[in-house]
């Protein structure tokens, strides 16, 4: 796949909560719509009955994220830091335009051809790549400890230039006992992103 533009996004929920958003666009220039994520977020709490249920925060960052998307826009994570606790939440990743479901750890091809592979509690990564080099991808993250997100990112980025892998996005979960970290890979750029 050519001409895909992987991003990183830093927004504020109206509580100043930091909220990391990675993804895939299928065009370069995505100003308006990175303005109108920080808009939308600007306004969104998490409800306070869902700050203790790892499925509900996810599901509401899901719902809140993928709101109006672009179809420029082909894959769409983020990582969300708030207090749990207990387990791990605040991650979501796949194809903005499918419906919104819990990760799985099997392994698929989304609609627009991009592979998803991911983990409950994280890492999940979205690629332009095969099942086999997700796989591996993910098998080597597995070596670090899901607290050190930071070093787990590094080498996800590490095996995908090693495998020559063109394009790839990545999270970790941000809230609960992993740290919240987005990756953004294109072939001229690593991108790292932490609380």
């Amino acid at each position: 796949m050519n001409n895909l533009y992987p991003f990183v996004l830093e927004v504020f929920s109206n509580l100043n909560e930091k909220i990391l958003i990675v993804g895939i666009s299928t065009k370069k220039n995505n100003e308006l719509y990175f303005n109108m994520l920080k808009n939308r977020f600007k306004n969104w709490k998490l409800k306070e009955s869902a700050k203790n249920e790892s499925f509900l925060i996810d599901y509401f960052l899901s719902k809140e994220l993928t709101k109006k998307t672009p179809k420029n826009i082909i894959a769409l994570g983020a990582s969300f830091k708030t207090e749990l606790k207990e387990g791990c939440s605040g991650g979501v990743i796949g194809d903005p335009h499918e419906e919104s479901r819990s990760i799985s750890e099997s392994t698929e091809k989304l609609d627009n051809g991009l592979i998803l592979k991911g983990l409950p509690g994280g890492p999940g990564i979205v690629l332009s790549g095969t099942f086999k080099e997700a796989e591996a991808i993910i098998s080597s993250a597995l070596t670090f400890d899901k607290s050190n997100s930071i070093k787990m990112m590094k080498k996800i980025s590490q095996v995908a230039r090693e495998l020559e892998i063109s394009h790839l996005i990545a999270v970790n979960d941000g809230s609960g006992y992993t740290d919240g970290v987005v990756l953004s890979l294109s072939p001229n750029e690593i991108n790292i992103v932490s609380f």
